[in-house]
């Protein structure tokens, strides 16, 4: 039995007693000496320790009987460590504590747990576990079996008891020496058990008990008297742990819309990953920060409180601009470019978008500032300033100039060419270049096509009728661009063949077979003036030219013949388009 004892001139330690009958009392132990320092005498008492009946009695009372031999050495490894605690164990003579408390906690039966929690009540009687063990690893044991238990209610989805079985381990590893971190850790696993049973703020309180334990370990660290090699590496690992479980923390305030404390604990670990140097996590976080800012100032305009929104406003700016800040330092240009974009600082952005080559990002960024200028064209006229108006107006030209010079470049981007492709159409049509625009539109209606092709080819019938509806929407964008060029001086035969192979897609042949007439005829044009002007080459390429569309006129008017409304004008069409195709044919072929 464990007792103090003191020889004389020393301080009392824990020791086993010599028993006098150890044969004929059930309870009796055999002493272990104080002077164990070799391994032969620690291997004698250890098999004397195996033969005690009250051992024997304690391991059958309490474990399930899978190991009993395993047992039954696991609690006597755990009585030699406590009796070498006050000294030196002899190295690997002693299989580790943490082994066997483990080893143990696995096989304890139920009625063996409660035993051992009744053994931890300082009002209940005392027991086996009582009288064997060390306080502390009847509470480690204890913390062990309540983690098992957590990990099992894993395992079986419930979630709310595995929170409640790893904030019971918790309370138990806490009064075990050394084990702050573990007792963190526990509670971060509450944390997130907790919000796996979307028990949002039983989940702050775990994360934010986690990181109190871990600046405490980190306070208490940096304070130690005399100080370890180690300890400043890991005092930094737990700040770090901590400033993560107040970054989770802060998501969870604003998941549960409380964007004041959201903001308070986000602002505090934002400040703290940038000391840290952890660029990537503080620029994550300040984007969240501006985001909550932005989520506030809109509220605040809801209800008609224009100042504290606008304060709002700011606030969204600072955080937004320290994130792209923190973004740069990782480097992350593109990251840091879009946190300026949400908060319209456009120029800036496209300036980092520009240096990674995000061309197609630049230009929206150059377009959405020429479409700001445009608007303050029009209030500084309203207001009657000229000369302001015609600032802003150069300042929308010179932004609409980078913009499609940066949307070209962006063309063939592999995912993002339609949007980047609809953005240039809408710079088309802001400047009149409305031939322009129609072809982005058509483009867009044609690439959205190929892809209700894919879609249905992966039996995706849902994104394919999306897509579908999307190429529609287009094409009739495109129409009505390239009906508005037809009378563009220079580039009215590009526009007609992109408007007929629009019709040709949607089945118009009637219309198609028009455009490629009317295009021929544009071609037979220039080949006269260049005749006329000396030019052969080009007055035969222009020939070549007009033949082909004059065949294309015939093929779709062709089709177009059972038209119930327009039979008769596409006939005379295609009567026009014969002779001019036979007429063209025969004076190029003449000597």
């Amino acid at each position: 039995m464990l007792k103090k004892v003191a020889n004389p001139g020393t301080a009392p330690v824990d020791q086993l007693m010599p028993i006098n009958a150890p044969v004929g009392d059930p309870d009796a132990m055999p002493v272990i000496p104080p002077d164990l320092q070799d391994v032969q005498a620690l291997i004698e008492t250890r098999e004397a320790l195996l033969r005690v009946p009250a051992l024997h009695n304690l391991r059958d009372a309490n474990f399930d009987g899978t190991d009993p031999e395993g047992d039954l050495i696991g609690l006597v490894e755990l009585m030699l460590h406590a009796h070498f605690d006050d000294g030196h164990p002899l190295g690997t003579a002693l299989a580790p504590r943490e082994t066997a408390l483990m080893s143990l906690a696995r096989h304890l039966s139920p009625t063996g747990a409660e035993a051992l929690r009744r053994s931890l009540d300082p009002t209940a009687p005392p027991n086996g576990f009582g009288t064997h063990l060390k306080e502390e690893d009847r509470w480690h044991l204890d913390g062990a079996v309540w983690y098992q238990d957590a990990k099992a209610c894993l395992a079986r989805g419930e979630h709310a008891q595995a929170a409640i079985c790893f904030e019971a381990a918790a309370k138990r590893f806490a009064h075990v020496p050394g084990k702050e971190t573990w007792v963190a850790h526990l509670h971060r696993h509450a944390g997130d058990a907790h919000a796996q049973a979307d028990n949002r703020v039983a989940a702050v309180v775990g994360f934010i008990a986690a990181s109190k334990l871990e600046l405490a370990y980190a306070l208490a660290l940096t304070a130690r008297v005399p100080p370890q090699p180690s300890d400043a590496a890991a005092a930094l690992d737990a700040v770090t742990r901590a400033t993560c479980d107040l970054a989770v923390a802060a998501a969870f305030y604003r998941a549960l819309e409380l964007p004041k404390l959201a903001l308070v604990v986000g602002a505090v670990s934002a400040s703290a990953f940038v000391d840290l140097g952890l660029c990537p996590q503080a620029a994550a976080l300040l984007d969240e920060i501006s985001d909550i800012w932005a989520d506030v100032a809109k509220i605040q305009c809801q209800a008609n409180q224009f100042t504290l929104a606008e304060a709002a406003v700011e606030q969204a700016v600072r955080a937004a601009h320290s994130a792209a800040l923190a973004h740069w330092v990782t480097p992350d240009h593109p990251a840091a470019g879009h946190s300026l974009v949400k908060v319209c600082d456009y120029e800036a952005a496209a300036e980092l978008f520009r240096l990674e080559g995000d061309h197609g990002s630049a230009g929206l960024c150059y377009l959405a500032i020429g479409q700001h200028c445009e608007a303050a064209v029009a209030a500084h006229r309203g207001a009657a300033r000229p000369e302001q108006a015609d600032a802003e107006a150069q300042r929308a030209l010179a932004f609409y100039a980078l913009a499609r010079s940066e949307l070209a470049k962006a063309s063939e981007d592999p995912v993002n060419a339609p949007r980047y492709a609809e953005a240039a159409a809408m710079l088309f049509t802001i400047e009149g270049d409305h031939g322009s625009a129609g072809l982005c539109y058509l483009e867009i209606g044609q690439r959205c096509e190929a892809a209700v092709a894919a879609h249905r080819g992966a039996g995706r019938p849902e994104q394919a009728g999306a897509e579908a509806r999307r190429a529609l929407a287009f094409y009739a964008l495109a129409r009505s661009e390239l009906a508005k060029a037809s009378e563009d001086p220079v580039n009215a035969p590009r526009y007609a063949e992109a408007a007929a192979e629009l019709f040709t897609i949607e089945g118009d042949h009637g219309s198609a077979g028009l455009c490629y007439l009317a295009v021929g005829q544009r071609c037979e044009a220039a080949v006269a003036e260049h005749r006329g002007a000396g030019r052969p080459e080009q007055a035969g390429a222009e020939a070549q030219k007009a033949l082909a569309f004059y065949a294309l006129a015939r093929s779709e008017l062709a089709k177009a013949r059972e038209d119930p409304v327009d039979a008769p004008r596409y006939a005379e069409a295609a009567a026009v388009a014969q002779r001019y195709f036979e007429s063209l044919l025969l004076s190029w072929q003449a000597p």
